[in-house]
This record gives structure tokens, C-alpha cells and sequence, in this order.
């Protein structure tokens, strides 16, 4: 759907090349900032669940952000 969105508004005659510009800056930047993440996850170690099954906030954010990426 938002591959769709984007394909039929890039290929619109009304979107300019600036606008278009503006729109590869930013997914470029949203990309690296994934891919930094994406490191970040990729280096920290499982948690053991069996010392603590209850899991805290912080560890369920990393998780569903570990499940987008991945």
C-alpha cells in the first residue's frame, strides 16, 4: 500500500524534481537510521528469560523493533 502511494505520486506530472529530492534525503535518512538500529540489535546479546520472565518496557520496545527489521 505505501509502495503504491509513493509509486502513483512519483510517477503524478505534478510532483517536481524538488519534491522528489526532498523525498529520496528522507528516506535515506530513515534507512540509515534503521540500519544503525539494526546494528545496535544485531550486538546485543539475547536476554536469559529464565532468571526473569516478566521482561521489562525497554526490552519489549527492543523486541518490536528488533521484529520490524528483521
Amino acid at each position: 500500500m505505501l509502495f503504491g502511494f509513493l509509486d502513483d505520486w512519483l510517477n503524478n506530472p505534478t510532483t517536481t524534481a524538488k519534491d522528489k529530492s526532498r523525498l529520496h534525503e528522507r528516506l535515506l535518512s530513515e534507512l540509515s537510521d534503521l540500519a544503525a538500529i539494526n546494528e545496535i540489535l544485531s550486538a546485543k546479546p539475547e536476554r536469559d528469560t529464565s532468571i526473569d520472565t516478566h521482561g521489562d518496557e525497554l526490552e519489549q520496545k527492543i523486541m518490536s523493533i528488533r521484529s520490524l527489521i528483521t
